[in-house]
């Protein structure tokens, strides 16, 4: 369904050049979850941002989006904005930036339905009112008509789920869709998704920096370092036996539930590189424990050891 090949995203400024993403590549199938992991400014939302075609005038795309096999990256405006939203929808992170607070819920749905579909007013606030429905807000029917700040974070989130599955899209993007949830909403929102991947029949790309969620939602793990794909692979793969040294700081700095269990792993020192002025050959050398000469040098191919793709020297 969707396939990213060698994508790069570059934003000039008057004084420097920021690489934002380097050469990526990664697929998402029909019907499945994908999730797209790693640290802050490793990338993750300027892939979701470049695929929906939502970046500024500044940011340079290259390399190929390949939706139903056509190249999103070629095509007009007008036909991205066919395609954005009815085929590709987009959670964003913080819904209340998302949702307009002059704006009911009901008028924010009823123009999106219009807009989309062939609908009376009439029948665009009834379906309104059912998907609100399927998302869990109770009293639909009557909350419909009160505006954004008389709902709390995890009820907004909801209604930017119920928002854009409004438009029936194929793919859904949900970046960071449980940041600033507390740890129950977050698992509602979660089951949520699980539910209305199979009703919908959708596939989904999770965009987060959580690795408990990653783990519980996804069929297919990509992590991100620094603009780059470092290791691809199943959720077995990657947190039974994660390959890269940076996915293992990842799996290690995850707290465990036993309170006997002792944690030898040795956390990560030193902070991530600036994208501005970036350490030539791996971009992990600057704090890669296993660190080697040619690491400084070359930039490491990908290599498929058991059911993981990664790239590093250590597996060659």
């Amino acid at each position: 369904m969707l396939k990213v090949k060698n994508l790069s995203v570059t934003f000039q400024s008057k004084q420097h050049k920021v690489s934002a993403v380097d050469g990526i590549s990664f697929e998402v199938p029909d019907g499945s979850v994908v999730g797209i992991v790693g640290e802050s400014g490793s990338g993750k939302s300027v892939t979701g941002y470049s695929i929906m075609g939502l970046l500024g005038s500044e940011a340079r795309v290259k390399g190929r989006i390949e939706w139903n096999g056509q190249d999103l990256l070629t095509l007009s405006e007008t036909q991205k904005k066919i395609i954005r939203g009815r085929e590709i929808g987009l959670i964003f992170q913080n819904p209340l930036a998302a949702l307009n607070p002059v704006f009911s819920i009901a008028d924010q749905m009823v123009e999106t339905l219009r807009l989309h579909h062939s609908l009376t007013y009439k029948e665009a606030l009834d379906r309104a009112i059912q998907l609100l429905q399927k998302v869990n807000i109770p009293d639909a029917h009557l909350r419909i008509f009160d505006y954004p700040h008389e709902f709390s974070l995890g009820m907004c989130q909801r209604i930017m789920i119920a928002l854009t599955l409004s438009m029936n899209p194929k793919l859904l993007i949900a970046d960071e869709p449980t940041a600033s949830l507390d740890v129950t909403v977050q698992a509602q929102i979660l089951e949520l998704l699980r539910e209305l991947k199979h009703e919908f029949q959708m596939s989904i790309l999770i965009i987060s920096h959580d690795l408990g969620i990653i783990a519980q939602s996804c069929d297919h793990i990509v992590v991100m370092y620094l603009g780059k794909v470092v290791e691809t692979g199943s959720p077995q793969a990657i947190f039974h036996a994660p390959k890269h040294p940076y996915t293992q700081a990842l799996i290690a700095a995850i707290p465990s539930a036993d309170p006997d269990k002792k944690n030898t792993a040795k956390p990560l020192t030193g902070e991530m590189p600036s994208p501005v002025n970036l350490p030539k050959g791996c971009r992990f050398n600057t704090r890669c424990p296993h660190v080697m000469d040619r690491c400084f040098q070359e930039n490491p191919p990908f290599v498929q050891v058991e059911g993981s793709k990664v790239a590093c020297f250590l597996h060659e």
